[in-house]
């Protein structure tokens, strides 16, 4: 996929590192709804996935008991890299942090859209502040898909 005028991507470093002057205009995120789903993971940093094949997150949203916003849980579901099934595992957002960047798809990703993400990922990295997402990206790779 060639990106275009109507087609681009956009990676912004966090708020608290943009430099002093003009604020750069995110457009509004996705509806949580839009993430309720099934998503493969095509491409990791995370170590845990090297030795993984068809991996697969499911997110679902959760009410909160006090009724004030939602959670989001993920169900995590892959197969050894021999083709075993392995178990699955559920977390909750925020009960653990891991350091690493997951690029997902539901069909998959394309070379181009793959290195386009890249590139952005990577100038986002070289930015004051931001040089440990630049050291992550470093170890990106392929995580095999045989669904």
């Amino acid at each position: 996929m060639a990106p275009n005028a109507t087609n681009t991507i956009s990676i912004n470093p966090p708020t608290r590192f943009h430099p002093p002057g003009p604020k750069l205009v995110a457009p509004p995120p996705p509806p949580l709804t839009w993430l309720e789903r099934t998503w493969n993971v095509t491409h990791s940093t995370l170590p845990m996935w090297k030795k993984a094949k068809n991996v697969r997150i499911t997110y679902k949203i959760l009410p909160r008991d006090d009724g004030k916003g939602c959670c989001l849980e993920d169900e995590v579901v892959y197969d050894d890299i021999d083709g075993k099934p392995e178990g699955c595992f559920e977390r909750w957002l925020g009960m653990r942090q891991i350091r690493g960047v997951d690029c997902e798809g539901r069909e998959g990703l394309s070379a181009g859209l793959y290195e386009e993400i890249m590139r952005k990922l990577e100038d986002v990295g070289e930015l004051e502040g931001c040089e440990e997402l630049g050291k992550i990206v470093k170890g990106m790779f392929g995580v095999k898909i045989d669904l």
